[in-house]
């Protein structure tokens, strides 16, 4: 996530880092930093350019949230 941020990668990148940590969250069962997670994915959600790179995204962190 650091790596992500100083380098300042661009959108779809920094949010699948949110996405990775999201998912590390929910094997830990740490429910408040889940949601805090997919929530800062979303917003990066919002600022990528490409629709295919955001629709698959998108699926990914809704299946964070059905498991």
């Amino acid at each position: 996530m650091e790596v992500s941020l100083e380098n300042k990668l661009e959108p779809f990148y920094i949010g699948y880092a949110y996405e990775a940590l999201a998912r590390a969250d929910a094997l830990l069962s740490q429910k408040d930093q889940l949601r805090k997670h997919i929530q800062l994915a979303m917003e990066y959600i919002q600022k990528v350019q490409n629709q295919t790179e955001k629709e698959m995204l998108m699926k990914d962190l809704h299946g964070i949230e059905a498991d």
